[in-house]
Formats: structure tokens, sequence, C-alpha cells
């Protein structure tokens, strides 16, 4: 949630104007509180992480009283420690990959 006074709406506008970063807005009754980060297809830490940083930069912009490069201290957080299941590419041999004609990011073995 967005401090009162600040509008989720200004700051999607921001980052998209400023740093062409789209977000998604609050729905519902949240609507104008928040934003959301969303995803089409692939993502991974690293595309999560210039979302982050770009949501910084437009809430910083915005007057959000937040510590600049938390975002960033969240990524070094990960850095340092293994991503929960179900985050990063799937490892797959070589056979599944070719056998399903996988699409998108993996490791493949073999």
């Amino acid at each position: 949630m967005l401090p009162t006074g600040i509008a989720g709406s200004e700051v999607i506008a921001r980052a998209y104007r400023r740093y062409n970063l789209s977000l998604g807005d609050g729905l519902s009754k949240v609507a104008g509180k928040l934003f959301r980060i969303g995803h089409l297809g692939d993502m991974n830490e690293v595309h999560l992480m210039a979302a982050i940083n770009g949501a910084e930069m437009a809430m910083l912009d915005c007057g959000v009283p937040l510590q600049a490069g938390s975002g960033a201290a969240a990524g070094n957080y990960w850095r340092q420690h293994t991503a929960p299941s179900g985050l990063g590419a799937p490892v797959i041999s070589k056979d599944e990959h070719a056998k399903n004609r996988i699409s998108g990011q993996a490791i493949v073995e073999g």
C-alpha cells in the first residue's frame, strides 16, 4: 500500500513516462492505493530486479518515503540465498527438451 496522499496512478505514470516501465493498477478495493508488477512469459531474478528498482525510482520521484537502494538490497539477499522452490529455470535433460520441444528458459543437462 502506498502512503496516504500518493496515488498509485502517479507512480504508474512516472514509471512509464520516465523509466519506460509498465506497472499495473490496483483492482477493486485497492484501486489507486497500490500498483502491481506483472509479466508476460519468461521471468527471472534479473528481470524482477529491474522492475523492483524501476518501481523504487518512480516511488522516490513521487515522494514515497523509502530508503533508496532497498530494492537492490533485496536482490543482494537473493544472490546470497537459495531461491524458494518454484523459482528459477527448470533443469531438464536434452532428450526431454527435444522430445517436448519446450520453449522458454531452461537449464539443459547432458
